[in-house]
């Protein structure tokens, strides 16, 4: 399981400095918060890749989550749309997408599992270096069903 937890940070810091590397209106950024069902502390990387028809980004994010006798690693491929207010310092945001999650049992078995999650959340500014966000995950198969998360990106837009 260490080797596990090892090679995830190794990935999260891989895929944060691939994504740094990449123009300036994408952002990358770390995250963490709680899981329910089953209840988890979770900390992952998120970023914000690319922008079409002008109202959507490509959000990928992977997330690490321990507790109840488990450990989970999700991969998510959401695609988001960001809903800003008028004259307003907050964004508002949902999005949704694939999720593969990967179940590792304190007591041994493994399982993949594919599903899909819908995503709400609101943008804080952080002034020009990028924004604080606060989002709800909710989870439809047989993927976590909560993750409440609180996350710091640099860049993007």
């Amino acid at each position: 399981m260490k080797k596990l937890f090892v090679l995830f940070v190794v990935f999260c810091f891989t895929f944060i400095g691939a994504v740094s590397a990449l123009a300036e209106s994408n952002g990358y950024g770390i995250r963490a918060g709680y899981g329910s069902n089953p209840d988890q502390f979770v900390i992952g990387g998120q970023a914000l890749l690319g922008e079409f028809m002008k109202i959507a980004r490509f959000a990928p994010s992977i997330d690490y989550g321990s507790g109840d006798n488990v450990s989970t690693f999700t991969f998510n491929a959401d695609v988001l749309l960001l809903l800003k207010p008028p004259k307003s310092s907050l964004a508002f945001y949902v999005a949704g997408g694939p999720t593969v999650t990967y179940w590792d049992a304190d007591k041994g078995g493994s399982d993949t599992e594919i599903g899909a999650t819908l995503t709400g959340g609101v943008r804080l500014p952080m002034g020009k270096a990028g924004f604080y966000n606060l989002e709800a995950r909710f989870g439809i198969g047989d993927i976590p069903d909560l993750r409440i998360l609180l996350g710091i990106m640099f860049g993007g837009k």
